[in-house]
């Protein structure tokens, strides 16, 4: 078995799959790459090809006519993309899928991937995983808006983000604007958030990256009120 979609800030999100299967869908698509901060699926399009990312990392965000983002997932390799269109007449793909890093993906015609789901059920429930998966995401992200503070929702992301992939010291990477646009608050706000987080010794951070040192006072923290300092 292996693990795909590996989510930054959704620990519940990695999915199992047998590699044969991996393997499998590998082989009903093309190749194809992209490089760095590349836009390969615009957001309200049509989905016509399940895309697996076989190497590097991208971003699900939402752009709105102001021109704000609102980031929804950071995936790392090896993930699966526009599995939705399995489940939905006419999907259209809502956010838009950017690459963080230069890519490596297999694109397969979702016509393909739907035969191969109805000879074989275990592949739809992966499927199915995913999307369950990337519901509760949004279930979360809309509890956090209606009511926690700023500096609640901060720390809830961060809570989420307890699992993630760190180097050797500890750390995750993520920046300022990543994380403003996932909670959907300005970057300053953010700042000024982590600022406090560290002054109450719950996380350490530096340029592009933070630290978890206090998992339960995070924990804590989202379930009271508390003031930011001035």
């Amino acid at each position: 078995m292996m693990t795909i979609n590996y989510d930054k800030f959704n620990y519940f999100s990695p999915v199992s799959i047998d590699e044969k299967v991996w393997n499998e869908l590998l082989g009903l698509g093309h190749l194809k790459s992209f490089a760095e901060n590349t836009q390969i699926f615009s957001q309200n399009q049509p989905v016509k090809n399940l895309v697996c990312l076989k190497k590097g990392t991208v971003k699900t965000v939402h752009i709105y006519p102001n021109g704000n983002e609102r980031l929804f997932e950071i995936l790392d390799a090896p993930s699966i993309i526009g599995h939705e269109a399995l489940f939905f007449t006419d999907t259209v793909l809502n956010p838009n899928i950017i690459t963080v890093t230069p890519i490596e993906t297999v694109m397969i015609p979702i016509y393909k991937v739907e035969e191969l789901c109805k000879n074989d059920t275990n592949i739809l429930l992966s499927f199915y995983k995913i999307l369950r998966n990337s519901l509760f995401l949004s279930r979360i992200q809309s509890a956090g808006v209606m009511y926690m503070s700023l500096l609640q929702r901060t720390a809830f992301a961060l809570q989420l983000m307890c699992f993630s992939k760190t180097d050797e010291k500890g750390y995750f990477y993520i920046t300022h604007q990543d994380l403003a646009n996932f909670i959907g608050i300005s970057r300053a706000n953010v700042t000024i958030c982590l600022t406090q987080l560290a002054k109450m010794k719950f996380i350490d951070k530096k340029r592009g990256k933070i630290k978890i040192l206090n998992l339960p006072g995070i924990i804590n923290l989202v379930g009271r009120s508390v003031e930011i300092d001035n």
